[in-house]
Parts: structure tokens; sequence; C-alpha cells
């Protein structure tokens, strides 16, 4: 009760003087520096939820590797359990993604590498154990240069995935070119 008193009427009225905090938290996850223009925060029934603006991932030279005009956080009171930061559900409104795969079948994903044996935080591992995900009206690129395809584009992709202990689902909507397909 004392937590959640605490919560309700101490830190989530004052968030954003603990706007630093929160994208040490996020840079710490994910393993790459994070950078926030704005927070707020609500409640979402039960549980508490931060709203994040113009949230940008920066890589280890700096750059800006992808940026986030919206994200929705609704924190999952398991976060005390495991004392690590969790999700009841992650929504991520109209991020632009670009997705590589170099002539050595190395992937790249928003200018990140993804590897296999890497050291430290696994943030795949970490996103992909959140209750639910929901991208809205995302751009998406692939492109293949191992194969030396044309670049596929996507336009208003919807990306739903939920997981609920062993059971996974996922939902998939996007656009491409008329001469590609219609919609996926």
């Amino acid at each position: 009760a004392a937590l959640f008193l605490g919560l309700r009427y101490w830190l989530l009225p004052n968030v954003t003087e603990y706007a630093g905090a929160v994208e040490q938290a996020l840079s710490r996850t994910i393993g790459e520096r994070v950078t926030i223009g704005g927070i707020r925060a609500h409640w979402q029934g039960l549980r508490p939820e931060l709203n994040l603006t113009d949230l940008r991932i920066h890589d280890r030279e700096g750059r800006m590797v992808l940026s986030l005009p919206g994200v929705d956080a609704t924190v999952s009171w398991a976060s005390f359990v495991y004392a690590s930061i969790h999700f009841h559900s992650l929504v991520f409104d109209q991020p632009n993604l670009e997705i590589r795969r170099d002539s050595a079948g190395r992937l790249f994903i928003a200018g990140m590498e993804l590897k296999e044996n890497q050291s430290g935080p696994d943030f795949s591992d970490w996103l992909l154990s959140q209750r639910e995900i929901v991208i809205r009206n995302a751009s998406l690129s692939w492109e293949d240069e191992r194969r030396a395809a044309p670049r596929l584009k996507f336009s208003g992709v919807t990306l739903a995935l939920q997981n609920a202990g062993d059971l996974h689902r996922f939902a998939l909507r996007a656009h491409t070119d008329s001469e590609l397909a219609s919609a996926l």
C-alpha cells in the first residue's frame, strides 16, 4: 500500500524531475545512450503509465540511430518482483526503421548490429519478454546486400506482439508498392 501511495502521490506527479534517471535506466537496459524530449505520467487502471516523446537512441559514436516520436509504456507490477523494469504494454507510434543485411550476412537494425554472442545487456531478450508490444503506423525498409535485392519499403506498418508465458501471438499489417502486393 505504501508503494502504491508513494507512486500515486509522490513519484508520478513529479516524473519530469526524474527524466534523467529514466534515460539512464533505459540506456542501461538497451546498452546504448537514450535521450528523452518529454515525459508525462498518469494511470492506466491500476498501472502507472509513462508517455515519452521524442525518444532517441544513439550509437557508441553519438549518432542518432533511431527516433521514436511517441512511446506509451504501461509499467508492470512484476518490475518490483524481478527488480528490473518490465512493462504490461509498450506502444511505439510512427517509428521509421531501417533493417539491413550486409554482404557478410550481418544484420543491422536502425544502424545497430545484432550480434549473437554479445556481452552486456541483451536488449532483444528483454524486449521480447514484455507482455505486449504494439508498433503503430511505422515505416520500414529492408535492404539485403547479400542477395543484391532491391530495397523493400513498407508503410502503415502495424505490429502487435503478445506474450503470455509460453503462449506468443503476433499480428502484422503493412502496405507496400502496388506491383509487389496491395497489402500484407
